[in-house]
């Protein structure tokens, strides 16, 4: 496996939602990522099952196809943290995609 990607964006309601898809050198198309949306509760659960020293790379419009139908968001930084707990408790690291023109770090 190449590895997992996460994305996040913002909903219209302003809520952040998640996808954690197979990593592929494709472009996701945003149709592939809102059908695969998830919560933070589930991302969690989803992380749990991951195998150990998975990669994930957290894009954010880095590998998206149409890119601009999504509001591409990262959480408050309270949330990074939760989600790079979960990481690292799944034994997995967790990345910023190389490309991110967001001031987040991991």
């Amino acid at each position: 496996m190449k590895g997992v990607d996460l994305y996040s964006w913002k909903s219209k309601d302003g809520g952040i939602h998640y996808a954690l898809l197979d990593g592929t050198n494709r472009l996701k198309t945003p149709d592939e990522l809102v059908s695969n949306q998830m919560n933070i509760a589930e991302l969690e659960a989803k992380m749990k099952k991951l195998p150990e020293k998975s990669d994930i790379l957290w894009n954010n419009t880095v590998g998206v196809d149409h890119e601009l139908e999504l509001n591409f968001a990262f959480p408050s930084r309270f949330m990074i943290q939760k989600i790079t707990n979960f990481a690292h408790n799944a034994h997995s690291s967790l990345r910023l995609a190389p490309k991110s023109n967001h001031d987040v770090h991991l």
